[in-house]
């Protein structure tokens, strides 16, 4: 719908997006989850180790409607801090962002190639 609202409207000046964020730290998403200790092990699979916040989607929001995009139309912007990236989906063997320190395993160390 997005895309042949676009086509439909583009050549009258009215650009036509999506926003589509996935999970959004939100009194909503605390009630499915239940706790904080949830909602960490929810950031810890997403490529940027956190869940996305309403200032996230707000300001993708503020973009679209900023003349910044003003060559953006037709798409939906996928707010999910790089989840949908990891494919096929793999949880890493990472330490988590709210974990301060970081080492390598074993296993990672023995599997690396010098260049």
């Amino acid at each position: 719908m997005t895309k042949s609202a676009a086509i439909e409207y583009g050549p009258h000046g009215i650009r036509v997006n999506a926003v589509s964020p996935a999970a959004i730290r939100t009194d909503m998403l605390r009630q499915v989850f239940g706790n904080d200790a949830a909602f960490d092990e929810l950031a810890d699979i997403h490529p940027i180790r956190r869940i996305g916040s309403a200032e996230d989607v707000a300001d993708a929001a503020a973009w679209l409607f900023s003349e910044y995009s003003s060559y953006y139309t037709g798409q939906s912007l996928v707010l999910d801090g790089g989840l949908t990236a990891q494919r096929p989906f793999m949880r890493p063997e990472r330490t988590p962002a709210h974990k301060t320190t970081e080492k390598k395993s074993q296993e990672e160390a023995s599997t690396e190639v010098p260049v």
